[in-house]
């Protein structure tokens, strides 16, 4: 039943879509634009939707390359860490240990204790 009423809609709308030129040409003959007809408003909302799908999957693209990109920092400042604690542990200097990993002398005075 739905299979039928999909391939009927297919049809209706591949004619609707023959249709377009025939009302343009017809409306502007009487002063009506394409948007002024049930074919116009059809055409309008579906552009809707489909920029609406668009514009949500490029959403999700961007909110998954944010999400990599602030894994991959957040990975990076783990592993400093986790040197400065090694460098700690081997009684390197504090100066060293800045140099070596980046972190500032109040993270790494926080990794001592």
């Amino acid at each position: 039943m739905i299979i039928l009423f999909q391939d009927k809609m297919k049809e209706e709308i591949a004619l609707i879509r023959e249709m377009k030129p025939i009302i343009e040409r017809e409306g502007s003959v009487v002063g009506l634009s394409i948007e002024d007809t049930v074919l116009g408003q059809y055409l309008l909302n579906e552009a809707r939707v489909k920029a609406k799908k668009e514009g949500r999957a490029e959403g999700i693209e961007e909110g998954r390359e944010e999400g990599k990109a602030q894994g991959r920092e957040l990975g990076r400042r783990e592993q400093k860490i986790e040197t400065a604690v090694k460098l700690l542990q081997l009684n390197v200097s504090l100066e060293a240990i800045i140099e070596a990993t980046g972190l500032t002398i109040e993270e790494i005075e926080k990794l001592r204790n």
